[in-house]
């Protein structure tokens, strides 16, 4: 009778064993590359700490530095180029750096959006 309920027991564990191996494979275990982040793209985070028609102070609230020309500055949905403060080429963590942008000013009505790696921030003119 034990080797009985031992043979059933071997037979249940390959049947199991058969159906996982044969069962769709879905991305949800973690290991799906592509929609896989570096860590720092999480860590590269800003927000708007203030502005004007012409100009924008990005603060880094991530824990990474991040490089100004990983930053986009765009108003009234198009691209702008920006002009750094001081000429810096990083925003440390924690730390606010201004951005003078061309182009015409910001309307009212208009948003201000600032893309980094992370995140974007947005504010309305």
């Amino acid at each position: 009778m034990k080797y009985v309920f031992a043979a059933l027991l071997v037979i249940s564990v390959l049947l199991f064993g058969a159906l996982v191996a044969m069962s769709p494979r879905t991305g949800t275990s973690g290991a799906d590359t592509a929609s896989f982040q570096p860590a720092s793209f999480y860590s590269k985070k800003v927000v708007i700490d203030s502005y004007n028609p012409r100009a924008v102070s990005v603060r880094n609230v991530g824990d990474l530095e991040i490089k100004t020309s990983e930053i986009q500055v765009y108003v009234g949905g198009e691209q702008r180029q920006c002009t750094w403060v001081s000429d810096v080429t990083s925003i440390p963590p924690y730390t606010v750096r201004r951005c003078s942008f061309s182009g015409p000013e910001c309307t009212s009505g208009e948003t201000i959006q600032v893309v980094a790696p992370g995140n974007s921030a947005e504010v309305s003119c």
